[in-house]
């Protein structure tokens, strides 16, 4: 893990048919893997619904 040291594991979150890194709290290990897809794709895993 680049961000979190104390992770104790790595999940996957589907972003456009692409795995981006997350800890097992969805915080996002490789910033340049950031993008607004993965926001909504963070969210809808959580439930959330975002708006503008």
């Amino acid at each position: 893990m680049s961000t979190n040291p104390y992770a104790i594991r790595v999940e996957y979150l589907d972003v456009n048919g692409d795995k981006v890194a997350t800890d097992q709290e969805g915080y996002i290990q490789k910033m340049d893997e950031w993008s607004e897809a993965f926001a909504v794709a963070l969210a809808e895993k959580e439930g959330l619904v975002l708006t503008r």
